[in-house]
């Protein structure tokens, strides 16, 4: 399982690009953070073709996995195919800030704190938390990396699951995000069974995280009202843009027990191909929940998008 979490060290999404950068070296950031978000993806789904491109292919880059000292793509591999075997037994919720990312020509780095949840089947669950660098090298139009560094910071007991913090001091906020106690994780359960749904296109599964008097705002500002008419919402999208995925990941959720009302906080990506290129979006969302006859639904949805590139439709302001 150690060697699980390891791997997942660099399934982390870029928030922010670098202060300071040309034009040019801007969208060289944001390329990479939508490799970043690619590779999050393809890691959940195991997909050993992808890492291969995302690796440089040469054998005598260093990379350091905690402990472990990897040269070169064969031996990266070989770690990666132990951990996909490993990682088949178990779900992961990936938590991240991102300190720097940023360009300079042909190369490009990020680095991050982590926080890594593994949940096994029977419900257990081992957390990691730590920081990472990575270096990119752009080759024939194509970035790869070349190198990483990934450290872990021992945590004080078996479980913590708090807020990232990136200020001065430690690593993570001491305040923990899950004083609702089972109802945040109930929650956080529930966004990966949306993403899930999300993912494999399954409208039933989607409307059944909402209340039946959702109120959902995208990103380019239409308002949706009701379960059944997000549900066909978001089967006219899926017909439209047939590999579209979305993904929320919750960074805070906030629960008053009394009023059986819960606030979540967090960042979403989405990804398609349009018929100049693929686009790449995310940004902000908040989400309110509430607890009715024993089941948490979702009341109302905000989609804010800080970040779009890879084709015209980023240049088309909604009206």
């Amino acid at each position: 399982m150690r060697l699980f979490i390891v791997a997942l060290s660099l399934a982390v999404v870029p928030v922010a690009a670098a202060r300071g950068q040309s034009a040019a070296d801007r969208r060289s950031a944001a390329e990479v953070r939508a490799l970043f978000e690619e590779f999050n993806a393809a890691w959940e789904r195991r997909d050993r073709d992808f890492v291969a491109g995302f690796y440089s292919p040469d054998s005598t880059g260093v990379y350091f996995f905690e402990r472990r000292q990897l040269v070169g793509w064969a031996q990266v591999d070989s770690l990666y195919r132990t951990m996909f075997r490993s990682a088949a037994r178990g779900k992961v919720n990936s938590r991240f800030e991102v300190l720097d990312v940023g360009a300079a020509g042909n190369l490009a780095w990020l680095a991050a704190n982590f926080r890594l949840e593994v949940v096994e089947p029977a419900g257990d669950t081992t957390v990691d938390e730590g920081r990472q660098t990575v270096v990119f090298e752009r080759r024939a139009g194509r970035w790869r990396v070349v190198h990483r560094h990934t450290s872990f910071q021992a945590p004080p007991g078996p479980q913590r699951r708090v807020p990232l913090h990136t200020g001065a001091g430690p690593l993570w906020s001491p305040a923990d995000d899950t004083t609702g106690g089972p109802a945040a994780r109930t929650i956080r359960q529930l966004r990966v069974a949306s993403n899930e749904a999300i993912a494999r296109h399954d409208t039933a599964g989607i409307a059944a995280s909402f209340a039946p008097n959702v109120v959902v705002v995208s990103s380019i500002s239409s308002v949706t009202v009701g379960r059944d008419a997000n549900a066909r919402a978001f089967a006219a999208l899926f017909a439209e843009r047939p590999d579209v995925v979305f993904r929320r990941t919750p960074e805070v959720v906030a629960v008053e027990p009394k009023w059986a009302m819960a606030a979540e906080r967090g960042n979403w990506t989405g990804r398609w191909t349009a018929p100049d290129g693929v686009v790449s979006i995310g940004g902000s969302y908040f989400a309110k929940w509430r607890e009715r006859d024993g089941s948490w639904r979702i009341e109302s949805e905000t989609f804010v998008p800080e970040r779009c590139t890879g084709s015209r439709y980023c240049d088309e302001v909604p009206r």
